[in-house]
């Protein structure tokens, strides 16, 4: 489904809701506003007040969380899993933490499923373009000479993961868990919420997010849907709001981190096979999932697809996406897969 951009607000309401996520507090029950540094962006937690736990036990329980996904999986941390990973060489056996095997897992998984659009293996190619942790001149002729290098470099397919906590290695890789291991610490923060009792809350680390149940006033919790500034597509910007109950959401697109040089514009997401995107106009992509995790993955993998074979995808795999685009003369344009216009 797809409609042009208009100024007024779109509303999205799941058709089907488990009577297990509309659970509300008491009417007069406050609400708790916690949150921090996380992953090198912002978390916040919402939760209406209860007896049974404090503000300092949860915002402890969700850092812990939090910490553990930085510690295993943050291409930034020396002596991460994925450090270790990186550093290893051919055939080499490599013991890691529960969690990374499993989001390692799930992220080779997603990038069978979709033909490579979702690359754990892509961060060399990233940093060839200017938005990796080196300080390089991504405009020179180098540079570009280097990101057709990564193209041929060995694939996602050459990595095995033996059990959660053995991968062998083929060597030469260069493993980046960033599109799917945020997902995967909010799913693994709202499984500590479950175990600690609550049953209505709004959970959000960048722009991405987990919700149960209802506020206070017996209203969902509304969460509005990421989308570029007016400033920064030149069109009135539509406004949606979804109500998050028992669901995730999560966002992709190159709005935060492009640039343009001589050679074009190329954003920090790439199509593993060709260094530009196939689809120059899209903004961005956003899923709805019952997995933060996987909605992560899947709008990663979708923006790369494009507007035509992201959308053909969604629908055959029973995706809920939207996908937004500048098309002609500048307008924005929304595209619903046939299971997210259902929420319509």
């Amino acid at each position: 489904m797809t409609s042009s951009a208009k100024s007024e607000r779109t509303v999205l309401i799941p058709p089907e809701l488990d009577p297990d996520a509309l659970a509300w507090p008491a009417a007069d029950a406050g609400v708790w506003v916690l949150g921090g540094n996380t992953m090198g962006t912002v978390w916040q937690l919402r939760v209406p007040e209860v007896a049974h736990t404090s503000p300092t036990e949860l915002q402890r329980r969700v850092e812990a969380v939090f910490q553990r996904v930085i510690q295993t999986m943050s291409p930034w941390e020396p002596a991460s899993d994925l450090a270790r990973l990186n550093a290893a060489s051919a055939g080499e056996r490599v013991s890691v933490d529960a969690w990374t095997g499993r989001v390692l897992r799930r992220a080779l998984a997603y990038a069978a499923q979709t033909d490579g659009a979702f690359d754990p293996t892509v961060a060399p190619l990233v940093n060839s373009l200017g938005f990796g942790p080196q300080i390089v001149d991504a405009s020179s002729a180098e540079c570009r000479r280097e990101a057709q290098r990564q193209l041929r470099r060995p694939s996602w397919q050459t990595i095995q993961v033996e059990t959660d906590t053995q991968v062998l290695c083929p060597g030469g890789l260069h493993l980046d868990l960033c599109a799917i291991a945020k997902g995967f610490a909010i799913d693994q923060a709202v499984e500590v919420l479950h175990t600690i009792g609550l049953n209505s809350y709004l959970l959000e680390v960048g722009g991405e997010a987990f919700a149960r149940g209802c506020k206070p006033d017996r209203q969902p919790w509304w969460l509005l849907l990421e989308t570029p500034s007016q400033e920064e597509t030149g069109a009135t910007v539509p406004e949606t709001v979804l109500a998050l109950c028992g669901e995730a959401v999560a966002t992709s697109g190159n709005s935060q981190r492009q640039r343009s040089d001589a050679s074009g514009s190329v954003g920090h997401i790439v199509d593993p096979q060709q260094v530009d995107l196939r689809d120059g106009e899209l903004l961005n992509v956003t899923v709805v999932h019952t997995h933060c995790m996987d909605a992560d993955a899947l709008a990663t993998a979708l923006f790369v697809k494009g507007r035509k074979q992201g959308l053909e995808h969604a629908n055959a795999h029973g995706i809920r996406a939207r996908f937004l685009s500048r098309v002609a003369s500048g307008r924005l344009e929304v595209s619903y897969s046939q299971a997210l216009a259902a929420y319509l």
